[in-house]
């Protein structure tokens, strides 16, 4: 019997500043940078097949943090 093994993946990415934009008159943009790190995180939804559900076990077992959300699915 085969598995699939289903999960999501959360991942944090660096992002514009909304507020460096230019100006809509000069096309210029500002002379500053903002202080503030912007973010947003994402989420992915990942697969794999296992001939075994001992290397299904393994491999969820090794999984880092932002892994979650594992589901089995049984293939016949």
């Amino acid at each position: 019997m085969r598995y699939n093994l289903c999960w999501k993946v959360k991942r944090t990415v660096p992002t514009e500043c909304p507020n460096f934009k230019p100006d809509p008159y000069t096309g210029d943009y500002p002379n500053y940078h903002c202080a503030v790190y912007h973010i947003e995180t994402i989420i992915e939804e990942r697969s794999m097949r296992f001939e075994k559900a001992e290397e299904l076990d393994k491999f969820r077992a090794n999984a880092p943090s932002s892994c979650f959300d594992f589901r089995m699915i049984e293939i016949h």
